[in-house]
């Protein structure tokens, strides 16, 4: 048997690595965990069809930038899909993408559980269609259960996986310096980098930068160096940085969440 995940930015890979953690212990050996995703859910173990690491974009021209790069992978996915299963497919979030490799999955025989809902923080709409192209459905938020159910999905709140992945970091340290968080798409950081070395010009604190597993150390000391800022240093383990720092400059989405767990 297979279970596929389906992942486009990095929260989403994130999810889908700490599920294969929490899976892997009890999975028979005839279980085989493959999908889209990035770094992330390939340490975890997860088999990666094609890497989603470049996948994500903001507004019409970004998207029209990287459209043709995942046209392709989805092409060569769907015949995946309907060559190999049935299995379990588990799309997370990235609802453009994903709700259609539902309904392209449940077409096939695959059961879906789609973790995390396109648009579950909304607390006045749900997908419509999401009933239709899945079998179940877990969510972080309960407003997100309750709308989807009275739609007629059969969905589940089972809390935010945040709240625990977050406890997971290392404890809280003495609190010093400024953590930047410029986003985890590369048009965030293009955009995002030359405010946030202007915001800290001539700030007398340490100053480190968190980046995502999407993006690499010389793309991003290329851009902060083209914008002349003061030294900075780089690190991966987010949460931990958050739980450090005595302030954030943070973009966007996920990461909120987490700098608010991480008071």
């Amino acid at each position: 048997m297979k279970i596929v995940f389906s992942t486009g930015e990095a929260s989403g890979d994130a999810y889908a690595a700490a599920l294969a953690e929490r899976l892997k212990p009890v999975l028979p050996d005839n279980v085989f965990l493959l999908g889209l995703g990035s770094r992330r859910s390939r340490e975890a173990g997860i088999e990666i069809l094609h890497d989603t690491s470049r996948w994500a974009a903001m507004g019409i021209f970004g998207s029209m930038l990287v459209a043709p790069r995942i046209l392709w992978a989805l092409s060569k996915f769907k015949r995946f899909l309907r060559k190999s299963g049935p299995g379990l497919f588990v799309p997370i979030d990235f609802g453009y993408v994903n709700v259609r490799l539902a309904r392209y999955a449940k077409k096939h025989g695959w059961k879906v559980l789609y973790f995390i809902p396109p648009g579950s923080w909304r607390k006045d709409r749900q997908g419509g269609d999401l009933a239709e192209v899945t079998d179940e459905i877990v969510t972080p938020f309960p407003w997100s259960a309750e709308l989807l159910e009275q739609a007629g999905a059969s969905a589940h709140f089972f809390g935010h996986p945040l709240k625990e992945m977050a406890h997971q970091a290392d404890p809280p340290t003495e609190r010093t310096g400024v953590v930047l968080l410029p986003g985890s798409r590369l048009q965030e950081l293009q955009l995002n980098v030359p405010l946030l070395a202007a915001a800290v010009e001539g700030l007398d604190q340490e100053i480190s930068i968190g980046l995502a597993p999407s993006i690499s150390d010389e793309v991003f000391r290329g851009l902060w160096q083209a914008t002349g800022g003061k030294e900075v240093s780089v690190v991966r383990d987010v949460r931990s940085a958050l739980r450090s720092a005595t302030a954030g400059l943070i973009c966007s989405g996920t990461v909120t969440l987490e700098a608010a767990l991480a008071g």
